[in-house]
């Protein structure tokens, strides 16, 4: 059925992102990404849409996770998600000061995820202990 809506509204990434989701649950990973990177150069200003393409890009450790992330920033400075998975990255390719302070927007913003939300709290308490 999201295939039919991708077929009626090409034009709508509601229908792709349902799609690569239908995927992802079944573990075609790599299809889903396929879905996400055939349909990229028609959502290039859709926010949710750049998020979940740099959000796969990142699972799969495929390269331009970070800048499509940067761009659903970009696109939705409001929107919270994008902090805490550029802080993610942050903390991943070692800088703690920046993925501190990624996080704790994210926090500040109170993302909507509970559960990238209790991670993000857990990894600001680590990355405030004091080192030994």
């Amino acid at each position: 059925q999201y295939r039919r809506a991708v077929e009626l509204e090409p034009d709508r990434s509601d229908g792709y992102l349902a799609l690569a989701n239908v995927h992802e649950l079944k573990g075609d990973h790599d299809r889903a990404l396929q879905i996400l990177e055939e349909a990229a150069p028609r959502f290039e200003n859709d926010a949710r849409f750049q998020l979940a393409l740099g959000v796969k890009r990142r699972d799969m450790g495929r390269p331009g996770a970070r800048e499509a992330i940067e761009k659903a920033r970009a696109l939705d400075p409001a929107g919270p998600e994008p902090y805490y998975h550029q802080g993610t990255i942050a903390l991943a390719e070692n800088r703690p000061a920046e993925a501190l302070a990624l996080l704790e927007k994210y926090v500040s913003m109170s993302g909507q995820n509970p559960e990238n939300l209790a991670v993000a709290r857990a990894l600001i308490e680590a990355l405030k202990k004091p080192k030994k």
